[in-house]
């Protein structure tokens, strides 16, 4: 799994976890600065 896949995967969980559109999801990730600790820590989280 590549890192787009990655995050489009936990977007999508999460979306549907808490019943939410992906693209607010995406933003609450974003905004939070989610995006960019699931990006740099993709190998770790992955457990590559």
């Amino acid at each position: 799994m590549d890192v787009i896949s990655f995050l489009t995967f936990c977007i999508e969980f999460y979306s549907k976890h808490i019943q939410k559109p992906g693209n607010e999801v995406y933003l609450m990730f974003r905004d939070s600065g989610l995006m960019d600790m699931l990006e740099t820590d993709y190998e770790d989280l992955h457990g590559l």
